[in-house]
């Protein structure tokens, strides 16, 4: 069953490399939803919103620097361990 949870943050959230995606495989008929406390790789934590299939915000609270990428746009962020929360 683990592994259920597992592909469903996936398509919610994929982190590898330093790079964290966001979103990157959303099914069309989740409209509108939030999830917090999602971890990526290196120990960050996120939340993200979304709202009509859009991304709305989201943050991380974590350590180093990483490359988050959001419908193939790239951000370099670099993390002090405070939450930080981005509008998209």
């Amino acid at each position: 069953n683990f592994g259920f949870v597992s592909g469903i943050t996936e398509m919610l959230m994929q982190s590898r490399d330093n790079r964290i995606y966001i979103l990157p495989a959303l099914p069309s008929k989740w409209k509108n939803g939030k999830i917090s406390g999602i971890w990526a790789k290196g120990g960050v934590v996120v939340d993200i919103e979304w709202k009509n299939g859009k991304l709305l915000s989201y943050s991380l609270e974590g350590n180093g620097k990483y490359v988050v990428i959001v419908d193939g746009a790239e951000k370099e962020i670099e993390l002090d361990g405070k939450k930080v929360t981005f509008n998209a």
